[in-house]
């Protein structure tokens, strides 16, 4: 369910009471970037917890599942969309998880992003073709090694 964890925070992830330096938090991501890279940070009200975000409903579906088979508390918040005011209705899904059970939660969150994740080189004989060219390479580079 929704709790005290993520009751502090809004759609885009600060604390309702304010900014995060009007309640004495500081995130320096916040200040340089415009996006995030990962999809969890550190609860910016209360740092014993850790925010995890998903965009794809399904793939939150399947994060949720992944952390009730994996035996780790944690609450959701309501699925809201990310900008009401800009009329965009993009979805987004909040998992608030205690520090404690925060490296179990980052390995089922990096294992769910493998199972949805495309091939870097999608093509298999240009995949195969990188691989024996790299062979041969550090082969040359070897042969010439041994020689000099």
């Amino acid at each position: 369910g929704h709790g005290p964890v993520l009751s502090g925070l809004s759609r885009r992830g600060v604390a309702i009471k304010g900014t995060p330096e009007a309640i004495g938090v500081c995130d320096p991501l916040d200040r340089f970037l415009i996006m995030r890279l990962t999809n969890w940070y550190t609860h910016p009200a209360d740092n014993r917890y850790n925010v995890f975000e998903f965009r794809n409903m399904e793939m939150a579906d399947e994060f949720e599942q992944d952390l009730v088979s994996a035996g780790i508390e944690f609450e959701r918040a309501p699925s809201a969309s990310m900008d009401e005011g800009a009329g965009t209705e993009e979805p987004l899904a909040q998992f608030g998880i205690h520090r404690q059970a925060f490296k179990a939660a980052l390995r089922i969150n990096h294992l769910l992003h493998g199972r949805h994740r495309s091939p870097f080189i999608p093509h298999n004989g240009l995949r195969w073709a990188m691989l024996v060219f790299t062979a041969l390479m550090i082969g040359l580079g070897l042969m010439g090694w041994m020689q000099s």
